[in-house]
């Protein structure tokens, strides 16, 4: 027979004649009772003709574990087959998924005006550059020359402007109007009817944009810093710029606005698929082991 060790898990074989003995697992070497198959309930009357369709169609009884044979809780079958009990679930609740790309729209769009790019030099030579500096080309420091501006992101604050704006008119429908007991105007009315498409394109494109820029590079970041440089590099103005230009890097905050990027576009997806599942409970996610 095949079972289920109760010691280690591992499926292990059994000859039928060690029934109701004591045996050593082969994985784990731990003892462990073999448990004795249950009897077959009396066969009716009916069932006591023999035919080879009823023997092929009878069902087989399934192996069992010693454990669950003693405990009795439930069925043998369910270890034995190599099924795992849930542990840990939360529900994709589509209330809850629905605010997922506003909430990462309005983030991403206040963490446009937080330092992306910083270097660790002292003034007057630090630099310093924020997402809508760098999109717009403004400089970080007054003794460098102004940046290019970065196009993906000028077409990354405009998607951004776009889903604050919708994200508002969403807070406005949901919350506001219910308590002042006034309808929902029609431009609020078509946003939310056509909630999943405008906010999902918005996350997309959000994370479309900033991942060709960061790919492609941000333009402060290849930056001439010779021209910048003191007195005391008159003669090496080169090795100033290339070492201003190695001391300039990639702050936390560009980390988090690329992740809340990333949680909008699935939270996008996780909305649009929940919005076709009419009449289906919430789906859930299961941690099983």
């Amino acid at each position: 027979m095949h079972l289920r060790c109760p010691h280690c898990k591992q499926t292990v074989t059994v000859p039928d004649f060690l029934a109701g003995q004591i045996t050593a697992c082969p994985s784990c070497s731990k003892e462990f009772t073999v448990p004795i198959p249950p009897a077959e309930p009396p066969r009716t009357p009916s069932q006591q003709g023999f035919t080879m369709g009823a023997f092929f169609a009878s069902p087989q009884p399934e192996p069992f574990s010693a454990a669950e044979h003693m405990s009795g809780d439930k069925p043998a079958e369910t270890k034995i087959l190599g099924l795992t009990e849930p542990r840990f679930s939360v529900p994709l609740h589509p209330e809850v998924i629905r605010w997922v790309v506003p909430v990462t729209q309005v983030l991403m769009f206040v963490f446009l005006f937080f330092p992306w790019l910083s270097s660790p030099v002292g003034e007057p030579f630090n630099f310093a550059q924020s997402g809508f500096a760098a999109a717009f080309g403004l400089a970080g420091s007054s003794t460098v020359q102004a940046p290019a501006p970065a196009p993906w992101l000028i077409l990354l604050f405009i998607v951004l402007l776009l889903g604050v704006l919708a994200s508002v008119a969403l807070i406005v429908e949901r919350f506001v109007l219910p308590v002042l007991g006034k309808q929902v105007p029609p431009l609020v009315a078509a946003i939310v009817d056509k909630r999943s498409f405008i906010l999902g394109g918005l996350a997309v494109l959000a994370f479309l944009f900033l991942t060709l820029q960061l790919v492609l590079g941000l333009p402060a970041e290849s930056l001439d810093f010779s021209a910048a440089a003191p007195a005391s590099f008159a003669e090496s103005k080169e090795l100033f710029g290339q070492l201003m230009y190695s001391l300039i890097r990639r702050t936390v905050w560009l980390r988090v606005t690329f992740t809340l990027s990333l949680v909008g576009l699935l939270g996008a997806l996780a909305d649009f698929w929940l919005e076709r599942r009419i009449g289906l409970p919430p789906p859930k996610f299961t941690v099983e082991w």
